[in-house]
């Protein structure tokens, strides 16, 4: 078979291959070992590959506000957000969760991979076609920007990012389903992720009210209290932002999620508030903090009481024994998050 009587199409995707695979080879040859495992985390997240992004940042040494965004949404999609976002560089605060508009703007596709998955589409759109205009048709945006115009009802927007996701190689089935879908909208209101994510979409012009992120995860929890992510985020956001009111005011939605314990990070806030807090029911805390919880928290305190309060000379031992703790980053890590926020640094 000669490459000339190959269709252009089919010719386009075979250097497009031969690319992704010499520039594969050079990234290995080179020994960028980081930016070989940021490409990793990318496409196992890509994949829906939620463990294995998670052992690729394990392996990975290089920080930056993207690689934390996707860390953080593999960590939750791997169950286990609340239990170790403090084992994992969380220099960016609750930036590194949902990015700023800043760093969305350098990283327009897995911002909006994070709104959608939340339920927040206007978001997701937006940034999908900021993608778009910086990375070019690719199938992923395509197919995003098609499943947010469907999500919404529009099923004319939808079909012009549909055709075009058709005429790429490897693609066509699954644009057909999604054109199908497009005319008929019977089997549009069965699709089960279209379902889940009307069931999430907020009502309120909240362009409007211009919320803060953390009032926007309010406002999703308010449509769809089986929100797990956004309440992940929320407790997420209130935590990295030392904000334990807040955490305390959203606590009790736990219960919509069946979690067979509390969740680790959970379990150590509460302790920092009842150890500021003599008024706090020492029963009711010993029926939602872990022994081991305690033990580790009594552990930290001795830790500081041997170097005499004196931070800087108690650190190196309290990030080798605890640095996995949110005490750890309440202390140590959250004014760093906040100095590199207010300086805009991106590596």
């Amino acid at each position: 078979l000669k490459i000339e009587n190959l269709s252009l199409v089919w010719r386009c995707a075979i250097g497009t291959l031969l690319v992704l695979s010499i520039g594969q080879f050079f990234v290995r040859k080179t020994y960028d070992k980081d930016l070989y495992q940021v490409l990793q985390v990318d496409q196992a997240i890509k994949e829906y590959r939620w463990h294995d992004a998670v052992v690729a940042v394990m392996q990975c040494s290089m920080v930056n506000p993207h690689l934390s965004s996707q860390t953080n949404a593999a960590l939750f999609h791997s169950n286990v957000l609340l239990d170790r976002l403090f084992s994992f560089p969380q220099f960016y605060g609750s930036d590194g969760l949902v990015m700023n508009f800043e760093w969305c703007s350098y990283w327009p596709e897995e911002a909006s991979s994070i709104y959608w998955d939340l339920g927040l589409i206007n978001e997701s759109l937006h940034w999908a076609h900021e993608a778009l205009e910086e990375k070019g048709a690719t199938p992923a945006i395509l197919e995003r920007l098609g499943m947010i115009y469907l999500a919404k009802g529009n099923g004319d927007a939808a079909k012009p990012f549909l055709f075009n996701l058709k005429n790429i190689p490897f693609h066509e089935t699954r644009a057909d389903h999604l054109l199908m879908l497009a005319d008929d909208s019977l089997q549009l209101a069965q699709d089960s992720v279209i379902n889940v994510m009307r069931s999430r979409m907020i009502s309120e012009n909240i362009i409007a009210l211009a919320p803060s992120i953390p009032e926007k995860l309010e406002l999703l929890l308010k449509k769809n209290y089986q929100n797990k992510m956004a309440f992940e985020y929320l407790m997420a956001f209130h935590l990295m932002n030392g904000n334990l009111q807040g955490l305390l005011d959203h606590f009790s939605k736990g219960k919509n999620f069946g979690y067979t314990r509390i969740p680790r990070h959970i379990q150590e806030a509460l302790l920092v508030i009842a150890a500021s807090n003599p008024g706090v029911d020492k029963n009711q805390l010993n029926n939602m903090v872990q022994p081991i919880t305690f033990q580790r928290f009594t552990g930290f305190q001795q830790v500081f009481q041997k170097y005499q309060g004196n931070r800087e000379s108690a650190k190196p031992e309290l990030q080798r024994l605890f640095g996995d703790t949110y005490w750890y980053y309440l202390v140590y890590v959250r004014p760093d998050a906040q100095k590199l926020e207010n300086q805009n640094e991106f590596q």
